[in-house]
């Protein structure tokens, strides 16, 4: 999200919740035979057939609207051998969006989609992740924002796109999130880089919405 914040010259960002996120693995089996003598009419290609879904996939789901995110990120192809046509394709898909509904259409697209092109192939398709869009606690989203204009830092509401424990917190207290920003929006690597005083701001206005709560207790 830093891009966001950069962008728009924000120190504070007061996360409103997180995007939904549902994921799958995906594999496709299909028959080994040897390159050069298995006629391609015979052949049950199984990185044919994952082609053919990963490109109607990315068509159809990955431009549903312009906040659907799908990415096919892994994709593992046995036997991997030059002159073999591959018997088994294993992929992962990554599916988020921030509207449930959307989110579940999506899926259950995915399932069917994977079926309708997998011919003359098998294919299975198991859901990993289900963890819904979820809103943070709006009292302590507004005590963020208080607690920003009080110490003289820009803030803006910002939708969290990544995943993070908040969002099971969120299911059994009170939670809230705070985020700075990174330069390029990059985050979770090694190049990761925030302003000394974009840390200092963040932790500041942490420890004022903490203050605040104990002494309200």
């Amino acid at each position: 999200q830093g891009p966001l914040l950069e962008a728009a010259g924000r120190t504070i960002g007061v996360v409103t919740g997180i995007q939904g996120k549902k994921t799958f693995q995906v594999v496709v089996e299909g028959a080994e035979g040897h390159a050069g003598t298995l006629a391609q009419f015979e052949r049950r290609d199984a990185l044919a057939a994952f082609a053919k879904m990963a490109t109607v996939l990315h068509a159809e789901i990955g431009t549903i609207d312009a906040e659907i995110k799908f990415t096919i990120g892994r994709v593992t192809v046995m036997p991997n051998a030059p002159s073999v046509v591959p018997s088994l394709v294993s992929f992962s898909i990554d599916l988020r969006h921030p509207d449930n509904a959307v989110l579940d259409a999506a899926g259950a697209r995915i399932k069917a989609l994977c079926a309708e092109n997998t011919s003359p192939c098998a294919v299975t398709v198991k859901p990993l992740v289900d963890a819904p869009s979820n809103v943070f606690d709006e009292r302590l989203r507004a005590s963020i924002a208080e607690a920003a204009r009080e110490q003289g830092h820009s803030a803006m509401a910002i939708l969290s796109a990544a995943g993070h424990d908040a969002r099971h917190l969120a299911k059994v207290c009170r939670a809230a999130m705070i985020f700075i920003p990174c330069r390029g929006g990059v985050s979770h690597v090694e190049h990761e880089w925030a302003e000394p005083a974009d840390i200092a701001a963040g932790a500041s206005v942490l420890a004022q919405v903490l203050r605040d709560l104990a002494l309200s207790q």
